[in-house]
């Protein structure tokens, strides 16, 4: 089956001084003050707004506007998606404080189907939480508010929207806004110092953003080439006393430096359901229900651990050049039904950016994206055929036989690439996963285990 080609995780990012950046694959918008917050109505300018990813903003005039004279109009020009708000101003909350969250939107032409979240910040920069606002599977040409009335959780100092969609179609929005409500006495759980409850959080199904890439996240903390990470000894046995259960659908905790993701990027549409556990960044596991009854072959979900090296204050990413080496361990265990690939996926000059990288280490009657360009490469002790699409922008190594563990010189792949034309030499490294894209569980619930992860430069 083709893999469909479409961004897999969004991520948050905070300049330094509090100036909310860029979100991979959708759009951030934050308000300027304390309280009330103003609303973006788009009156004098895009407030922010910019082009991303193949798209473009325009602000257009009434009667395409919910209040006042303007709106903003977002046309995608391609099913995968995303615009930015460069620099806005951080919304500041406060922990305990109840909010009620709001945002108008309406079609203008075609088919587009938009959601709406929020991420909660804390003052390290961090994602504590992400909580779904609504979603809209298809808009129409009236004018509608989705809103939502959420509490800061603990250690919360910011607050931010996202919107991420899908579809040709053009979208407005207008009047989006954040307001304190006269509920401030609800008290949030108690949390660790990493932002986690204390006890198993209680989650609930709810239909969230089909994040574009591996794309979302929390970003860890931007490595460098000088950075050396030990990798820990491998999990003897699987989670079975989770730190961190969700089964939201782009919920995620941030452990060690990496970001476990329980990322259902392209489950709208589809029948799918997803929970995700976690006792550490190199032992989780997730447990999936999809089909292909349509027969489209779509990637639905792609739950993953990962880590940033791009840095989400600055938008700078350290060159791949700088890196002498970059290693990884692995251990991962699948149930062998449906249509599914466990891989690495690497991000490079961005995240998402102009290369996706996938080294595939299982693989259960799924086909990657692109043609065959090459075979019989070794790595790691391995030997590998190489797929890739027009353009390159999607790359896929796929071992002769199928991987369980190991350790692999991730360089090494990369720079074949480099030396052969595919990647160009001044790349920078975004981003690398380890995760399961899943196609299909046959409609049963399957669950795949991850008992080691370690990235080492």
């Amino acid at each position: 089956m083709i893999k469909t080609r479409q961004f897999r995780r969004l991520s948050l990012a905070l300049a330094a001084g509090g100036a909310l950046v860029v979100t991979a694959g959708g759009l951030l918008v934050s308000a300027a003050s304390d309280s009330p917050a103003p609303a973006k109505t788009f009156e004098t300018d895009a407030e922010g707004m910019s082009q991303w990813y193949d798209v473009a903003l325009s602000r257009v005039t009434s009667p395409a506007a919910h209040s006042g004279s303007f709106s903003l109009r977002v046309r995608p020009r391609s099913d995968s998606w995303g615009v930015e708000e460069a620099w806005p101003g951080e919304f500041s909350v406060s922990a305990g404080t109840t909010y009620r969250f709001g945002a108008w939107t309406r079609a203008a032409t075609g088919t587009t189907s938009v959601d709406m979240s929020v991420a909660w910040v804390g003052a390290d920069r961090r994602q504590i939480k992400q909580d779904t606002i609504a979603t809209a599977p298809s808009l129409t040409k009236t004018w509608t508010e989705k809103s939502k009335t959420l509490t800061a959780p603990t250690g919360a100092t910011s607050v931010v929207f996202r919107f991420t969609g899908t579809g040709r179609g053009s979208w407005l929005m207008d009047d989006v806004t954040v307001q304190p409500t006269p509920a401030t006495t609800t008290t949030p759980p108690a949390t660790t110092s990493s932002g986690t409850p204390t006890t198993t959080p209680t989650t609930t199904t709810t239909s969230a953003p089909p994040p574009p890439s591996t794309t979302t996240t929390t970003p860890a903390p931007a490595a460098t080439s000088t950075t050396t990470t030990a990798a820990p000894p491998a999990a003897t046995t699987t989670c079975t006393n989770p730190a961190f259960v969700t089964s939201r659908s782009d919920d995620g905790w941030s452990d060690g430096g990496y970001y476990v993701h329980n990322n259902e990027w392209n489950a709208s549409g589809y029948n799918v359901t997803q929970s995700l556990a976690a006792c550490s960044y190199r032992n989780w596991s997730v447990t999936a229900t999809a089909d292909n009854n349509n027969g489209d072959g779509a990637v639905k979900t792609y739950p993953n651990v990962h880590k940033d090296y791009h840095d989400w204050g600055t938008g700078k990413e350290p060159l791949l050049s700088s890196f002498s080496t970059i290693t990884s361990r692995f251990a991962a265990t699948s149930p062998h039904v449906g249509i599914y690939n466990v891989a690495y996926d690497i991000w490079l000059n961005g995240v998402p950016g102009n290369r996706e990288i996938m080294i595939w280490t299982d693989n259960y009657r799924q086909v990657p994206a692109g043609s065959k360009v090459a075979s019989g490469l070794s790595f790691s002790g391995t030997t590998w055929d190489l797929y890739a699409t027009s353009g390159n922008g999607y790359l896929a190594f796929v071992p002769a036989q199928p991987m369980t563990s190991g350790t692999l010189d991730l360089k090494a792949f990369l720079d074949y690439l480099v030396s052969n034309g595919r990647v160009p030499s001044n790349s920078t490294l975004g981003q690398i996963c380890f995760g399961v894209e899943v196609v299909s569980t046959d409609g049963k619930p399957a669950t795949f285990q991850f008992t080691d992860f370690s990235i080492s430069n």
